[in-house]
């Protein structure tokens, strides 16, 4: 009977136990989620100081139909540049071209209608990073929509609309000029930052600066040279016409790329010399040893206005993957004067070359 007795206070003992500690761990649980609660609580609110997602409103969501003082200041009013697309519009949200400042526009119940389903939503939770519309329409300046599009706040005049993909808005790279794609201010982590070379190209991430007038300056010369170029283009052609019309087709539209084909080109760089014949070889030399073949056999890989590829092919495979012969594609752009601007070995055995004439300015 004792031993039944004390068994039973054993078993009452452990229950006790057990209960205890379910309840510290229901406990432990709780205070962890409370905590989290309070951390992001904590955090909505710095995003919302900060201006991630726009001006408050009362009911706590947030929205982007605002421009920050400091964007203003960036760029001209239409009354200078006569170009509707520079205007800048209190209330026109982020991320929305104004020639369609028309659609973001609340209605006399202030919803917001989707612009392709017609659905409602309140008008504060346009741009509050949350995808509400179906068509994506209502967060064009953010990345939470599939399908959105982020029209750049400053537009190049005479030149396309310049957008970029929604998933692209706050992704640490400036694809707008003006950096209005990046307003959050994230960046990308070290191991990805930008080499040399892909500034040199204008591509830049953030912190964004404003590049528009620079590009804007560019764009003016390079018409400038493109105007130029043309003309020197014209005694390209004319020196073209001497060969028959079936052998004129081997350079180019008009023969225009003949006169290269007279003519040899040298490039320097560190290590190396490159001699480039087109439409006959292209070698590279690093003294005292023998020069290399990077390509004989010439034929078109691109013919079109701005865009023209002469693939040299069949070079020397000695040292080459797969015994794989060396090759050289001769990008030719507009300019002024023929020229070897860049040359650069793309992958193992397989070279780049940049190539100034005015037999590209089409």
């Amino acid at each position: 009977m004792a031993l039944q007795l004390f068994n039973k206070r054993i078993v009452c003992h452990r229950k006790k136990q057990t209960l205890a500690v379910l309840a510290a761990v229901v406990l432990v649980f709780c205070l962890m989620q409370l905590f989290s609660l309070l951390k992001l609580n904590i955090f909505r609110q710095q995003q919302g100081e900060s201006g991630l997602y726009g001006s408050k409103h009362n009911n706590g969501r947030s929205t982007g139909i605002h421009y920050p003082d400091k964007d203003r200041e960036l760029f001209t009013k239409s009354k200078k540049t006569g170009n509707h697309r520079n205007v800048i519009q209190d209330d026109l949200p982020r991320g929305v071209h104004v020639d369609v400042a028309h659609l973001f526009k609340p209605n006399d119940r202030y919803m917001f209608t989707c612009i392709k389903t017609k659905s409602e939503i309140p008008w504060e939770h346009v741009n509050d990073d949350y995808c509400d519309c179906e068509d994506s329409s209502d967060e064009p300046g953010t990345s939470a929509c599939p399908d959105s599009r982020f029209y750049c706040t400053y537009q190049i005049p005479h030149e396309d609309v310049q957008f970029v993909p929604g998933s692209r808005v706050n992704d640490g790279i400036c694809d707008c000029c003006d950096g209005s794609d990046e307003w959050s201010g994230h960046k990308v982590p070290k191991h990805m930052h930008l080499t040399e070379e892909s500034q040199e190209k204008h591509v830049y991430q953030s912190p964004c600066g404003n590049h528009c007038e620079k590009i804007v300056h560019l764009r003016g010369k390079e018409e400038q040279i493109k105007h130029k170029g043309q003309r020197l283009r014209r005694k390209y052609v004319d020196l073209a016409k001497s060969l028959p019309a079936s052998q004129r087709q081997e350079y180019g539209p008009e023969g225009v790329f003949y006169q290269l084909a007279q003519q040899c080109f040298e490039h320097h760089t560190t290590e190396y010399e490159y001699t480039i014949c087109p439409f006959s070889s292209v070698t590279q030399q690093k003294f005292p040893h023998p020069r290399i073949s990077l390509g004989k056999r010439p034929r078109w890989e691109k013919q079109k206005p701005g865009d023209y590829v002469l693939v040299m092919a069949e070079g020397d495979a000695n040292l080459c993957p797969l015994n794989h012969a060396r090759k050289t594609k001769i990008h030719f752009f507009c300019g002024v004067k023929d020229h070897i601007v860049k040359m650069v070995e793309k992958e193992r055995c397989s070279y780049s070359a940049t190539f100034s004439t005015p037999a590209a300015c089409s």
